[in-house]
């Protein structure tokens, strides 16, 4: 096992900032240039006239935006070097024989910096690849004077964070930027399989509509939008007896939840299924909320795993630093190893498990499509939304994705509450066909002996296997990595896990929300009151940016095994990268100027919601001058010297009286970034008035149903959804022909003994309801 990651280090990359780039890119484009320094690629930070971050650039003053940009600068540029362009002539780099590929990453709407290498001639010469970071889509940027909160409020993020009865809320630290950054790191690392590509683009809106595609799937398919409801919502916080936890449960888990609580009267409740009685399941929910008044976050995170359950303790982003888990995972360092960082920042979540050196050129299969990924083949064991969603994203960049699945198991998507228990119930889920279009199926019983070794010959003649399992199960069935190596020396495992393969939590159940509360997100999504948030089932951050970075380190491995024929065993911790998108929070030791309550910024000088007569909108005032024109704005002048508080007050007033597009293109004339808080249909409205293909967060299937789209855009290769989710075992036959060249006689007897087949095993097999 290695914490040291080199799959890029082929690759140099340049970040390439100026005056004119906004904030929120200057932080995505940070993200991006981390994580590829953190796989190995040489970065230079280039910048002109002062890098946003050092604080030296008259764009943010006071000291608690000196301390968050001084934790910002900290946790973004480990790893890099930094060039004043204006300060120096020309870029110096050594060893530049080992370089194949320059990668830029700048924000479209800037001038272009010509980044001059010295002593490096062949640097010069090298195939320059550009990714491209937008707020919207092209040619429309400069017209934006946009935020991170004004781009989370039209792309509905808002307004499903948060409590009904208060304002619209956005989640702690920095995640609009952050994850426009994880999407340009997979774009960045699309473009290195792809002589012919060499621009892609990431839109910050994009991104974010994307990350919020079950509100807009919701308003396609003309469904109930989700909205905010965090004070009632079946996954939500609650106090105990030192803090908060928060309850992640199905309706099926009320049995092992009322054994927990030892409660007689839940018990009986749970066993007449009482959580169908609306007033019965009030009387389960107070029952386990008064139990958890009497533990503590430990406590309860002990005996939510005794029984099973995906409870999840509040930590603060302070108390991670001592985490048993994260301790173990060395996830801040080794404390008691000299060379470990002092400065404890987060390191890369994923672990290099394992590598296997192939004696041969790796087996790639033919292409499906012109895809970057054109070749690769992938078989995916993934289920819901962290592992069916990684082998998504490669699917849509042009790999061929095998989904399989088993008679006694299938993806619980296939039985999301609310599906159909009639004939055929297992093919008409709507979140399955939304997370498994692309791919193509099979139905194999991995329990058996023959269907472990047909599943064992197939990943011989294929380059990737994703896997979201509990911990301990793939080693069970005997098609551990080392089985897989076995198999096939240059297969690349992507174990995508909660907390990742070892220490003292591997094995703990979780859901996107127990990570919130578990990785110090929850801590930062706050209103004043200090009161912990998770964003709940209708969004499930964790899964999605997961699933977007889990892509992102398969397709940068594949670059460095097509040189090396060196297989390996990915260890991805989800909890590990919502805590890495905290980083700058992590790393200041509980500084409160770092952290956010309500929708405050430390950068800012006034960021909040307020109501307009037809709904709310957001808006940043980002320094003094801007202040000013508010208030000339709003014909009232500043109260009481440096009381924000007056001025807060004071924009209420004025919004309250007038309708949001006009408090919207009133603030935006002067400089102001402002927009309306959109719900999910008002989103996906929005999203269609984009250029054709530029943001695509919702897709169409060629059956015309409505699918998860796509968190990025390749100009030359737009991509798109070529086939439908796959019935169970659709494939089965012909891709055991195709790729094992079985014959009919040997499939029928694997059919008869019931090794494969298209039917479950059983009724209720993997439902969640």
């Amino acid at each position: 096992m290695t914490h040291t990651v080199d799959a890029l280090n082929d690759v140099i990359v340049t970040e390439e900032i100026s005056a004119t780039t906004p904030f929120w890119a200057v932080l995505a484009i940070g993200l991006a240039g981390r994580l590829a320094a953190d796989f190995g690629a040489r970065v230079i930070r280039v910048h002109a006239g002062g890098d946003p971050l050092s604080g030296n650039n008259g764009r943010h003053s006071g000291p608690a935006a000196a301390a968050h940009l001084r934790a910002l600068q900290d946790f973004l540029c480990a790893g890099k070097d930094s060039v004043d362009r204006t300060a120096c002539e020309s870029v110096p780099v050594s060893d530049a024989d080992r370089f194949t590929t320059h990668l830029s990453l700048r924000y479209d709407a800037d001038d272009e910096i010509v980044v001059p290498f010295s002593g490096a001639a062949g640097i010069r010469a090298l195939p320059r690849k550009q990714v491209a970071f937008l707020e919207e889509v092209a040619g429309k940027d400069a017209s934006l004077p946009g935020s991170e909160f004004t781009i989370a409020a039209r792309a509905g993020l808002l307004d499903i964070v948060g409590r009904s009865d208060s304002r619209p809320l956005m989640m702690g630290g920095h995640q609009i930027s952050f994850s426009t950054g994880l999407s340009g790191f997979l774009a960045a690392a699309t473009l290195l399989h792809s002589e012919d590509i060499d621009r892609a683009e990431v839109s910050a809106l994009g991104t974010a509509l994307w990350i919020n595609w079950k509100s807009l799937a919701a308003a396609a398919q003309g469904r109930p939008i989700p909205r905010r409801s965090a004070e009632h919502g079946k996954w939500r916080t609650v106090p105990c007896a030192d803090g908060h936890v928060a309850l992640v449960y199905f309706d099926r888990d009320w049995p092992q939840i009322s054994k927990m609580t030892g409660d007689p009267v839940m018990v009986e409740l749970s066993a007449s299924r009482a959580w169908t009685d609306r007033d019965k399941l009030a009387s389960l929910e107070r029952g386990v909320e008064a139990w958890a008044l009497r533990h503590t976050r430990r406590q309860i995170a002990d005996a939510s795993k005794s029984f099973g359950l995906a409870f999840g303790p509040v930590w603060t982003p302070a108390e991670l630093l001592e985490d048993p888990q994260y301790s173990a995972r060395h996830f801040f360092g080794n404390p008691a190893d000299e060379s470990s960082d002092p400065a404890r920042r987060p390191r890369l979540p994923m672990v290099l498990a394992a590598q296997a050196r192939s004696p041969g050129s790796r087996k790639i299969s033919a292409p499906r499509n012109g895809g970057p990924l054109a070749g690769v083949r992938v078989i995916d064991l993934g289920i819901l939304t962290a592992g069916a969603s990684t082998s998504a994203v490669l699917a849509d960049l042009g790999a061929d994705v095998i989904k399989v699945e088993s008679p006694t198991y299938l993806d619980p998507f296939r039985g999301t509450p609310g599906t159909s228990r009639a004939e055929g119930w297992w093919n008409n889920s709507d979140a399955f066909k939304s997370t498994n279009r692309n791919k193509r199926g099979i139905c194999l019983d991995l329990k058996s002996a023959r269907g472990r070794d047909v599943f064992l010959k197939l990943a011989g003649h294929s380059d990737v296997v994703i896997e979201n399992f509990r911990r301990g199960v793939m080693q069970r069935l005997g098609i551990g990595y080392g089985a897989l190596r076995t198999a096939n020396p240059g297969i690349v495992l992507a174990s995508v896990s909660s907390q990742g393969e070892d220490g003292p939590e591997a094995g703990n159940i979780s859901f996107g929300s127990t990570l919130e509360a578990t990785s110090g997100l929850a801590a930062l999504t706050a209103y004043a009151d200090g009161t912990p948030l998770v964003t709940g089932m209708d969004l499930n951050y964790p899964d999605q940016v997961g699933s977007m970075f889990a892509a992102a380190a398969v397709v940068a491995t594949l670059h460095a095994t097509k040189r090396s024929r060196t297989g390996a065993h990915l260890d991805i911790s989800q909890r590990e990268l919502t805590t890495y998108l905290l980083g700058e929070a992590a790393m200041s030791g509980g500084d409160a100027r770092i952290g956010r309550l309500g929708n405050a910024s430390p950068e800012w000088v006034l960021q909040d919601a307020f109501a307009a007569r037809d709904g709310w909108i957001a808006v940043t005032i980002k320094d003094n001058e801007a202040l000013m024109r508010a208030l000339a704005l709003m014909d009232t002048s500043r109260s009481n010297g440096g009381d924000i508080e007056s001025v807060r007050s004071s924009m209420n007033a004025w919004v309250s009286g007038k309708d949001s597009k006009d408090v919207c293109r009133a603030l935006k004339g002067i400089g102001i970034a402002a927009a309306p808080v959109f719900n999910g249909q008002e989103a996906w409205a929005y999203a269609q008035q984009a250029e054709p293909g530029a943001i695509r967060p919702l897709a169409r299937s060629p059956s015309g149903g409505i699918v998860k789209g796509f968190p990025l855009h390749l100009p030359r290769r737009p991509t798109d959804v070529i086939c439908e989710a796959p019935n169970l075992g659709q494939h089965t036959e012909a891709v055991l022909r195709e790729i094992l060249g079985m014959s009919d006689d040997e499939i029928e007897a694997l059919t008869r003994d019931n090794v494969i087949g298209t039917r479950p095993a059983s009724p209720n097999a993997s439902r969640l309801d």
